[in-house]
């Protein structure tokens, strides 16, 4: 199994119920985005691979996290209960910001 890898995201500041496009390398199967804020309080989005396997994009980060810094990583895994280090990408350092 391949696993993704994010090389990039955008917008660095990732706004409260705003889209986020992750860059990298495998991410054309990937189904989640797993955000993380410094709380640890963890937020799971769907996600779409595109664009050959090079990104995958969320339509709206969820609302439930506090702003500042945090990370994220995306899944391959077909249900959020599946979601695992053998399916799931490398972890990103992004930034929480309100709209």
């Amino acid at each position: 199994m391949t696993i993704p890898k994010i090389v990039t995201v955008e917008p660095p500041d990732v706004e409260e119920g705003g889209p986020v496009t992750f860059e990298g390398e495998h991410l054309g199967l990937v189904n989640w985005a797993v955000f993380t804020d410094k709380n640890k309080n963890k937020c799971i989005a769907p996600a779409r691979g595109e664009d050959v396997g090079r990104a995958a994009r969320v339509e709206h980060r969820p609302k439930d996290l506090i702003t500042g810094a945090g990370t994220a990583y995306l899944s391959t895994a077909d249900d959020q209960s599946g979601i695992g280090p053998d399916n799931s990408s490398n972890e990103i350092v992004i930034s929480f910001v309100e709209k």
